[in-house]
This record gives structure tokens, C-alpha cells and sequence, in this order.
């Protein structure tokens, strides 16, 4: 029997299909228009614009080192070489996507989820005092430099302790008000990729940890739960003319390379 448990988002459930499939086409078929939870495979996982399995992405490496104690803070691990070296955002104004989403979309994300909301998190601002940092002295966005040094450190300590918590307790979702890692599903020629959307440092311990699958809910409101490359024609945002065809494919494609953000090694080596 299916495990279904009441959603904390919406009025939607969420079916626990990770005994009966893998594979999120037939997940989302077999839940109709609810939620899903399904075991992805780590070579199907990209977070954070890496990967699943890369076994360069800075992140996952720090986590590795600070197991191994080999770092025990920002300054020397890889986490600060990623920020030093790929720098794409611009000096105090990081974003995520451009004023109008990405082509298949034109939902926007919550304040919360800018990166401007996610310095106010309660996690991150707890942190941020308990290091003695203030407000202007952090800025920054997760996925790529120039960041603060204030921000670097705050971020591997985020990290560090969830890679502790884990690590002694497991990964418990029903002690948590987030749950599970959401995420969003890209389909071409059958093959397909799973985007984390909130969680992203909870997939990097996991990750750390050696884990194959990870546990990823599907499904989030408002959203379709699969993206299929064959369907550019109908994608919000190519329809209304804010990307082209050429350029909104070349966008989806880029969640398929198997390879970190080009040129972030550089002087490392």
C-alpha cells in the first residue's frame, strides 16, 4: 500500500512512491495531479547548476574535507576557491534567473527564495550573529562569487552542521517543516535530470555522505511537474517573445551537461 501523508504547502497529498519507481514519468502519472516523493539517482541530479555525481563540485568536497578534518572553517577549502574563481554574478546585485524566468515559466520566485531572502532566513541570520558578522558585511549568492568573506564562512558553517546532524541522526524529514528536497523534472528523448529547488544543502551532505539515491519531492504548486524539451513551443516565455526558440533550448540543455560551471578551477591547480 502507498504511504500518503497530508502536504504542509497546499491542499494537495503527497504519495510515497520511492517502493514502486524511480523514475518520475511514471511517478507523476501514477499520482495524477498530487505530490510524489521518488529515490533519484545521483547521476540524474543537478543542484546548485552541478552534477549529482561530479566529483569537483566544491561544495561536496568541502563537506568531505571537514569530515575528514581537514578544514574547519571557510578560509583554505574549496568552497573559498569556487567563490574566488567563478565570479558570474555582478558586485551586489546576484540573481538567479533573468527579470523574466526561465523560458518555461514565468512564475516567479518567492521573496524568501531571492537571493536577498535567503540572507534573512532565521538559519542564516542565527549563524551571521553567532559569528559576530553584521548585516553589511554579508552578500553573496550560493551558486557563485564574488561573495563576502562574512558570507563564505556563514555558508560553510550551514553546511557543517547539517553534515554534523546528519551524520549522527540520519536524515530525519519529520522533524522538519521543510521534509523533503523538492525539485523539478526536465525530460528530453526520454532521458531526464532533476533540478533541486529548496533543500540544496541537505543534497550536498547527502552527497558527501556517499548516498546513490536521494529522497526528492515532486511537484511543487503552480508549477507543471515535468518540463519536456519537445514542448518549447508552448513555453511561457517563448511564446511571449522574452526568449528565443534557439536560445530557451540552449538553456534547457545546459541542465544536462554533466560538468561543473566552466572555468571555476582556474589558479587552483
Amino acid at each position: 500500500m502507498l504511504s500518503i501523508f497530508s502536504k504542509r504547502r497546499d491542499k494537495r497529498r503527497t504519495t510515497d512512491l520511492r517502493a514502486v519507481t524511480d523514475n518520475p514519468i511514471d511517478a507523476a502519472r501514477l499520482a495524477g495531479d498530487g505530490l510524489f516523493i521518488i529515490d533519484v539517482p545521483v547521476q540524474k541530479l543537478r543542484v546548485l547548476n552541478f552534477w549529482g555525481a561530479d566529483p569537483d563540485n566544491p561544495f561536496v568536497a568541502t563537506l568531505r574535507e571537514y569530515a575528514d578534518g581537514l578544514c574547519s572553517n571557510y578560509k583554505g577549502s574549496p568552497l573559498e576557491g569556487f567563490y574566488r574563481c567563478w565570479q558570474p554574478f555582478a558586485p551586489g546585485q546576484p540573481k538567479d534567473e533573468s527579470d523574466s524566468g526561465p523560458p518555461w515559466r514565468t512564475v516567479r520566485p518567492k521573496a524568501q527564495n531571492t537571493p536577498t531572502g535567503r540572507l534573512q532566513r532565521h538559519e542564516f541570520r542565527e549563524i551571521a550573529r553567532d559569528l559576530g558578522f553584521s548585516p553589511d558585511e554579508i552578500h553573496g549568492h550560493i551558486k557563485g562569487g564574488p561573495v563576502s568573506e562574512a558570507f563564505g564562512e556563514i555558508t560553510f558553517r550551514r553546511l557543517a552542521r547539517l553534515h554534523d546532524s546528519i551524520s549522527r541522526d540520519g536524515f530525519r524529514p519529520d522533524l522538519s517543516l521543510a521534509r523533503y528536497p523538492t525539485g523539478f523534472c526536465f525530460v528530453r528523448e526520454g532521458d531526464y535530470r532533476i533540478s533541486i529547488g529548496s533543500g540544496n544543502h541537505r543534497v550536498l551532505v547527502m552527497l558527501a555522505l556517499g548516498w546513490g539515491k536521494i529522497p526528492v519531492e515532486l511537484g511543487p504548486p503552480k508549477i507543471p511537474v515535468i518540463t519536456q524539451r519537445a514542448e518549447v513551443d508552448h513555453w511561457p516565455n517563448v511564446i511571449n517573445g522574452r526568449y528565443t526558440r534557439d536560445d530557451a533550448l540552449r538553456r534547457f540543455d545546459d541542465i544536462f551537461r554533466q560538468r561543473h560551471p566552466s572555468g571555476w578551477q582556474r589558479g587552483l591547480r
